[in-house]
This record gives C-alpha cells, sequence and structure tokens, in this order.
C-alpha cells in the first residue's frame, strides 16, 4: 500500500456551497483542474473569519489520513432551530512523487480529486474500498482534493494494480445473496471486474464453480481501459442444504494471456434468520438485493408487509437486521441501489416498486396489509413514496425524515438560485416541483401517519416532524406524533428487544390496526407523471401541459360520480371492480351514462369525449417516458464514445510516458464508475465504431463527442437531431447536454447527447453530475460560458415542446 506521506498538505475552506450545487468552482480563475497553490493567494468565505480564507498547512497520521476541524456553533444553531442542513466545499492540495504505474486509488469522504488537469470519481463516504483504476507517470505530480466532509478524517490512498483484469473480491461490493435452507432454486451472483490497465480486452469468459451448484459461463466482449464493469453469473442449487453449511464459490475469469481466481462463501440460513435476496432487474438486466425477514408463523394464508427503507450509508441487510422476527408480518427492506443511492427518488424509486413486484409475485402477501416505513433518507423516502403513491399502502410512518430538499438543505444557496434568471428559475422548479412532496399531501387523506422522532436529533431536527404533523393535520389527514425524549438520530431503548427508533412496538401495533381500503372519495396531485400516474380507479395517459401541476378530485355517492379536473388531457377510468351495471358521471360539469361499468377512456378537446381507446401517435412525451435528463435511468445504457476528437483540440490528455486518453472515453468511464457506484448499474461503454442503429430498440444511449467528429452510424443519428433549432436559439457552437427520444430508430427509448465544439468545452462536461438526486436536469442544459457554468452554476436549460415531429423547445434560457 502507499501512503500519502508529505511535510506538506494544504487545506482551503470552508465555502458556502448550495446542496449539490452543479458546476460551481470555487477556485476560478483559473480553476480546478488547473489551479497550482500559492500560499500569497487570498480566497472569500462567508464561513470564515472577516470574509477572508487562506491555505494552512495540515498534518497527517500514520495511516495517511488528515482531518479538517472548523468552526461550525453558527452552523448548527442555525439546524438546530431551522432543520436547515448545511453543504460546504473545502480543497486540499498535494504535491508528491510516484515512481509510475498503473494504481487503484481508493478515495474516503472525498467528492472528486484531481491528479494534474485529470478529474476522477470520488466516494463521499468513509467506505475504504471504493477503488478508482488509473495511471500515473513517474515523477512529481499536485493532487487537489475536493470534499465536502469537514469534521471527519478524509484519505486518499494508492495501491499498485495487476497488470490483467481481475474479479473485485470484496464483500461490500459483490451481491452474494443468503442460501434458504431445504430449498432448490435459481439465484444469481453480482460483482465487479476491474480492468486497471489501458489495453481493451474484447473477449474475457466468467466461470463459476461450486460443488453444490449449476453454473453458467457468461462473456464479456468488450472491457475497456481503466473500466470496472458491474457482472452478474446465474446459478441453481443442485440439492437441499441445511442452516449452518456454506457454499465454497470459486470465480474465474479467462483473457488473453491470463487467468484469475475469486473465491466468495455462501451461507446457508434458516426462515427465522435475516436474509439476503438477490433478484434481475428489469430495468437494466443488473443483480439487485433486498433484505427479508420471514414471519414467525408458518402457514398457507396472506401475510402483510412492512417495507422499510434504509438511510444513507446504511446498507438494506442491516436495516432488516434491526428489526425482531414478526407473528404474520414479512419485513422487506430494498436497497435503493446499494447503501446511498438516489434519496428514494429516481432509481431508488424505481428500486422500491421493483421489489414490491417481486414480493407480489413470489409470496403469500396480502396487498391490503402493505405497510411503507424508513429511517433518515429513508424517512424521507417514505415521505416521497408514501405520498405520491398512497392509494397503494395502508399505513405510513416516517422516522427521522426530512422533508424535502428544499426545507433540508437551503436550495437558496445555490448558484443557479442566486443568479440565475426567471426564466431559468422557473424551468428548474418544474422540474424540481414533483420533489417538494409537501406540496402533494392531499394525496394521503385516507392513509394514517405516524411520525418518529428522537427530540435530541443531531441529523435531523424535529423541525421536519413538527412541520409534517402540522402540514398533516390542516389537510385533514389521520396523523399522530411520537416525539421520544432525550433520542438523538438513530435510537434504542436498551429494556427492549429489536432497535427502537424503526421496531419499537408502538409503531407495529400502529400498522395492525390498518388495512388499506378504496375510498368512495380521494384526491390526486401530480406533476412529473414519470413518478406515478396512476391512483386507485384512475390512470392520466396525457396531461394538458407537462411539468406542470394537476390534480383530478373523484368523489362517490352510490351510482354516480363527480369528478373535477385541472392539467388533464387524456385519463382513463377504471370502474370494474365496483361491480355495478349502469354509473352516472359527472366531469367537470359535463354528464355521462356509463352502462356495463368498465375501463373507459375521456379526451379533452375543450370538452370531454369518452373514446374506445388512445392510440398516441408517437412520438410524443408520455407518462412511463416524459422526459428529462435523469429519464435516461430507466434502461440499459449505453455509452458511446467519439474515438477522434476536432482537429483543432488536443487529441487527448496524457497518463503518463505509456500513452494517450480520450477525453471523451474518459467522460464516459466516469459516468458510468458513478451509476455502478451510485446506482449498482448495469453500464456498457463502446467507441463510435462498434455503434449500430439496432442498438437504439435495446438501450438507452449516451453519445459523447464533437458534433463533427461521430464516426460510423452515429453520424445518421447526430443528422437527425434539430439542427436548425440550435442555431435558431444560437446554441449550435456551445456544449450541448439534451436528452431526445430515438426516434425515428426506436419509439421506445431516450439518448443522452454530450455534445461540443471546442476544445475546451468537454472539460465543463465533467463539471455537471447528471445522475444525482435534486438536481433538477431538465430536457437541456446548455453551456455558452465557463465561467458563468463555474461561478454560477447551470448557464442554460431547456424544454423540449416534443411535438410530433420535435421540431421546436418549449422554452429555453440563458442568463
Amino acid at each position: 500500500m502507499i501512503l500519502i506521506l508529505l511535510s506538506k498538505i494544504y487545506f482551503l475552506g470552508p465555502f458556502q456551497s448550495g446542496m449539490r450545487d452543479v458546476g460551481r468552482d470555487f477556485l476560478y480563475p483559473p480553476g480546478e483542474e488547473k489551479y497550482i497553490i500559492s500560499l500569497n493567494d487570498t480566497f472569500y468565505s462567508t464561513l470564515s473569519e472577516n470574509g477572508i480564507l487562506l491555505w494552512k498547512e495540515i498534518k497527517v497520521d500514520s495511516q495517511g489520513y488528515f482531518e479538517i476541524k472548523i468552526n461550525e456553533k453558527e452552523l448548527e444553531r442555525e439546524y438546530s432551530y431551522h432543520g436547515w442542513s448545511f453543504s460546504t466545499v473545502s480543497y486540499i492540495y498535494i504535491d508528491t512523487i510516484f515512481d509510475g504505474g498503473f494504481y487503484l486509488a481508493y478515495p474516503e469522504r472525498v467528492s472528486k480529486f484531481y491528479i494534474d488537469s485529470i478529474p476522477y470519481p470520488g466516494n463521499p463516504y468513509q467506505y475504504k474500498d471504493v477503488p478508482v483504476p488509473l495511471y500515473i507517470s513517474k515523477g512529481r505530480h499536485r493532487i487537489l482534493i475536493i470534499t465536502g466532509r469537514e469534521g471527519g478524517k478524509i484519505r486518499l490512498r494508492f495501491e499498485k494494480a495487476p497488470l490483467y483484469p481481475f474479479i473485485y473480491e470484496n464483500k461490500r461490493w459483490s451481491l452474494i445473496p443468503d442460501i434458504l435452507e431445504d430449498t432448490i432454486y435459481e439465484f444469481y451472483i453480482g460483482f465487479w471486474v476491474i480492468n486497471p490497465t489501458k489495453k481493451i480486452y474484447k473477449d474475457l469468459k466468467i466461470k463459476a464453480f461450486a460443488g453444490e451448484l449449476e453454473t453458467e459461463e457468461r462473456r464479456i466482449n468488450y472491457l475497456m481501459p481503466f473500466e470496472i464493469k458491474y457482472s452478474k453469473v446465474k446459478c441453481l442449487l443442485r440439492k437441499k442444504l441445511k442452516k449452518g453449511d456454506k457454499i465454497n464459490l470459486s470465480l474465474r475469469i479467462e483473457g488473453e494471456n491470463f487467468d484469475t481466481l475469486a473465491q466468495f462463501y455462501l451461507e446457508v440460513k434458516s426462515k427465522d434468520e435475516p436474509l439476503k435476496i438477490t433478484f434481475l432487474s428489469n430495468i437494466d438486466s443488473s443483480v439487485q438485493y433486498f433484505g427479508l425477514r420471514y414471519p414467525k408463523v408458518k402457514g398457507n394464508y396472506l401475510k402483510g408487509v412492512i417495507f422499510t427503507l434504509h438511510g444513507a450509508g446504511v446498507e438494506a441487510y442491516g436495516q432488516v437486521r434491526a428489526y425482531r422476527q414478526k407473528d404474520s408480518l414479512f419485513v422487506v427492506a430494498p436497497t435503493n441501489r446499494r447503501p446511498f443511492g438516489f434519496d428514494w427518488q429516481d432509481l431508488g424509486m424505481l428500486d422500491l416498486w421493483e421489489v414490491i413486484d417481486y414480493v407480489k409475485k413470489n409470496f403469500n402477501v396480502d396487498t391490503e396489509r402493505f405497510y411503507l416505513t424508513g429511517h433518515s433518507m429513508g424517512g424521507h423516502g417514505t415521505y416521497f413514496n408514501g405520498i405520491h403513491f398512497a392509494d397503494r399502502f395502508a399505513a405510513i410512518v416516517p422516522s427521522a425524515g426530512w422533508v424535502s430538499f428544499r426545507t433540508y438543505v437551503p436550495y437558496f444557496l445555490q448558484g443557479i438560485s442566486l443568479f440565475g434568471n426567471p426564466q431559468q428559475i422557473r424551468i428548474r422548479e418544474r422540474v424540481l416541483y414533483t420533489e417538494d412532496i409537501q406540496r402533494f399531501v392531499r394525496n394521503a387523506l385516507n392513509v394514517p401517519f405516524l411520525i418518529v422522532q428522537g427530540r435530541e436529533d443531531e441529523s435531523v431536527p424535529a423541525f421536519h416532524p413538527r412541520f409534517m404533523l402540522n402540514l398533516l393535520k390542516k389537510n385533514g389527514i389521520k396523523v399522530h406524533l411520537w416525539e421520544v425524549p432525550e433520542m438523538k438520530h438513530w435510537w434504542n431503548i436498551k429494556e427492549t428487544e429489536g432497535v427502537d427508533c424503526v421496531d419499537a412496538d408502538t409503531i407495529i401495533k400502529f400498522f395492525k390496526k390498518h388495512k388499506r381500503r378504496v375510498p368512495d372519495s380521494f384526491e390526486f396531485h401530480f406533476s412529473d407523471l414519470g413518478v406515478n400516474n396512476r391512483f386507485y380507479y384512475v390512470k392520466i395517459l396525457e396531461p394538458e401541459k407537462y411539468f406542470y401541476p394537476g390534480f383530478l378530485k373523484f368523489k362517490r355517492k352510490k351510482d354516480s360520480i363527480f369528478i373535477k379536473t385541472e392539467n388533464i388531457n387524456v385519463f382513463e377510468l377504471n370502474l370494474a371492480s365496483l361491480g355495478i351495471e349502469k354509473i352516472f358521471l359527472n366531469l367537470d360539469g359535463q354528464n355521462f351514462d356509463l352502462k356495463n361499468a368498465g375501463k373507459f377512456v375521456f379526451i379533452k378537446n375543450k370538452k370531454w369525449k369518452k373514446i374506445k381507446n388512445f392510440n398516441r401517435k408517437m412520438p410524443s412525451k408520455f407518462p412511463s417516458n416524459p422526459g428529462l435528463i435523469k429519464n435516461i435511468l430507466r434502461n440499459k445504457i449505453l455509452i458511446i464514445y467519439s474515438t477522434q476528437e476536432d482537429k483543432g483540440s488536443r487529441s487527448g490528455f496524457r497518463t503518463g510516458t505509456e500513452g494517450i486518453i480520450n477525453w471523451n472515453y474518459h467522460l464516459a468511464r466516469i459516468l458510468s464508475f458513478s451509476l455502478l457506484f451510485r446506482g449498482n448499474m448495469n453500464v456498457k461503454i463502446l467507441p463510435d465504431t462498434l455503434f449500430n442503429k439496432k442498438m437504439l430498440s435495446e438501450y438507452n444511449v449516451i453519445f459523447i463527442g464533437q458534433k463533427n467528429s461521430f464516426k460510423g452510424e452515429v453520424k445518421e443519428v447526430i443528422k437527425k437531431l434539430p439542427q436548425k433549432i440550435f442555431k435558431k436559439y444560437g446554441i449550435y457552437d456551445d456544449l450541448l447536454i439534451f436528452v431526445y427520444p430515438s426516434y425515428p430508430f426506436s419509439y421506445k427509448n431516450m439518448n443522452l447527447f454530450i455534445i461540443y465544439s471546442d476544445k475546451n468545452q468537454i472539460r465543463d462536461a465533467f463539471k455537471i453530475s447528471l445522475f444525482a438526486s435534486g438536481l433538477g436536469m431538465p430536457d437541456g442544459i446548455f453551456v455558452k460560458n465557463s465561467k458563468d457554468l463555474r461561478t454560477k452554476g447551470f448557464a442554460g436549460l431547456g424544454m423540449f415542446l416534443w411535438n410530433k415531429n420535435y421540431t421546436d423547445f418549449e422554452e429555453i434560457a440563458f442568463p
């Protein structure tokens, strides 16, 4: 192991930042990637004495850790009273010498880091085992570490890497399920394959070996330089095993001139123990898992289910272990695609509903007794999913949950909020509207809440539960706040079993008192139909205007139904479950007699009209694929990068004397790493020379490159983009990051284009974190000027109108 052990390490910070601020660079000019330390440089921060910051020398301990300490008293006072968390940015600068070669870097509590001018992804949590493969040439190099984790130990360590691909033999990042005793079944295991070299491996074989298992052989057709790829193997038990047995599983990876082996162990457990259950995701064909506790009471009758959502940095298996075994309830903990994920929105939300569907299909469960709870980030996820999907649950219990991004980490500190023009802010507000769950609480008119909170919580202050208690009560929702004196964030009463902040008797008794019911009246409030478009008897097929709020109010009196709507153009009304032959419907003042009550579709063209079917004329935005950059996550992802950069730009960046790596490819692998580390996603990277248009029907494709540099069939895709519209708005020669349908090649999928025009613009693309939650990513981001991005955040935003020809933007805004 090689540690950074130098006499001179410097610290600068903290700078006050907005939550996940996009592109902000407090060293600009000349910018983080080009900055060389000067102790005479003066910086300015609202969090420093007299508003001035200077570089300070800090010490490193024998293990390579350095600890940043700042005065947080004023920040903590705001936090305690108002419930605001705070977001900061600090820098650590190191000048060091390497002996050269291929390395695995392991960042801890690091947002990202630069080696010379080259950016690399970080790891914001204190995990010691997140590898970043890279090459460092022999000699002196400057390292700039960016962190938002003051008050804790930070480290960036390096180890020499093997000179061939290998399976990462690490328990945390491998998905190895528990085996259920006395059962024969199929299951999947998931693992990381790392290529720490600059070579492309075109054909790798992966084979699993275990005496108790039948396994398949898998191939990786292309493993790119310095890539980490998520792979899987399907296994079938050959015989029933007993509790306490272990399966020794060997994974072999073979390629040209190498053959390596990794060892994993699978434990055989009983139904009385917490279990890890793996499954194959329908989103991206990756292996995911959930934590499970079977009920104590056996028997072939329907059992209820507690779905429990974990907090940031917590594993689903750890969450389910906090629960006692229940008499007649399953306990199920989805992963949110691993320890921190997407705050139970985006991929986290999709993961929750995949697990719910899996449980409904594979276990004998009572859907009228589905309960939702969660702690910390999972408490926020309980608010978000419980309110948007209030018709699916019998009772909801958020524990130590923050309400929304806007109420937890102030948005007004973000660059776009401080400097954006009114139209920019309006576009972003439309995208973020769904995040503010307080706007949608009337969806939960028919579902009871119990809010759980430790009064001395140091992570999520009591502001949040008290705010929600007041709001829910004002809206006529049954709610009780259980605020426990002297308890902090994760709390437990020693005299009781289980971990009480999630598993107290008070919580379980509350669940058992309630069953889901279909009410005679309800309200469904929405803005982004990509989150949810179905509520009790109603499915919204098309709004009048996308990403604007709308609602449907439903009331039934015997055989009469009254509906009021706003911002709905087409919806489906399914009344088959009522078992009534004739229904009188009053829809926004119009009357309809519905015979043989079943499924009906209504479309609005000044007046409402009942139609047999709604045949969407593609292409169009629609509920399951409404646009927005992050909708690219809803499918298998293929990243295509241009192999040739424009003649006017540098041909690449040097990774040392051994070679040059294309900037487009480097961005591709950083995006791939982000989706693997944050979302456990299966991502494929290929050069443009290997792309064919058939891939558009299988993948959501991310294209990266200069607009005139793509080769092969990518050229045809680029030509179909609305070039005239780019010129019309004066954005043709800037960095464009936008989502666009695969039309005319495929109607089903979305593509993301990261296209730039000059040699410096690709650097700006590295500044934009595309797949973190709470960022408000619209259909397009347009960067006209690096200075605007680095000092103010977003430079330009856009929303496509997406008419039948995709010919125009609905609105676009620049500074």
